[in-house]
């Protein structure tokens, strides 16, 4: 049987008639409060085998919880870990896309800043712009980097 690992990401943005409503602001959870609830919250996926990876929350550079669940090579039983390397591929795509508008609302990235301005030296990137990256048209094959073993 081959497992597949899930992927939670939950994302909440306002729409603009939301953004002007006030927000109520609660005292945040203790740490082991947020702890207990998260644990809580995973316990189902994990006991039905649908939780396989690592779960990072952060405020800021603070992490505020990390634990990893299941295998990262269950033919080998080798576990999951903080450091455990994943072949995420397209499944960051949405959240970049979103943090990008976020940027741009902001006027902290333009769509038609190069790619040049934000890494120098990028093949090409004085003719790509981030609306190429974000729309799929940028021309950059699949594969930009080589092949390691670790």
């Amino acid at each position: 049987m081959i497992e597949a690992a899930v992927a939670l990401l939950v994302v909440i943005s306002a729409s603009p008639a939301q953004a002007t409503a006030p927000v109520p602001t609660a005292a945040p959870p203790s740490a082991a409060e947020l702890k207990s609830r998260i644990d809580a919250y995973v316990q189902p996926f994990l006991e039905d085998g649908h939780l396989s990876g690592t779960l990072l929350v952060a405020r800021g550079a603070n992490v505020l919880y990390e634990r990893s669940f299941g295998m990262a090579d269950y033919e080998h039983g080798v576990a999951n870990t903080p450091e455990t390397r994943f072949g995420v591929a397209s499944i960051t795509k949405p959240m970049t896309a979103m943090i990008a508008r976020q940027l741009m609302a902001e006027k902290k990235l333009s769509a038609t800043d190069t790619l040049q301005k934000w890494i120098p030296g990028f093949p090409g990137g004085d003719r790509i712009t981030i609306d190429h990256l974000l729309e799929h048209r940028a021309g950059i094959p699949h594969r930009v980097t080589a092949d390691h073993e670790e």
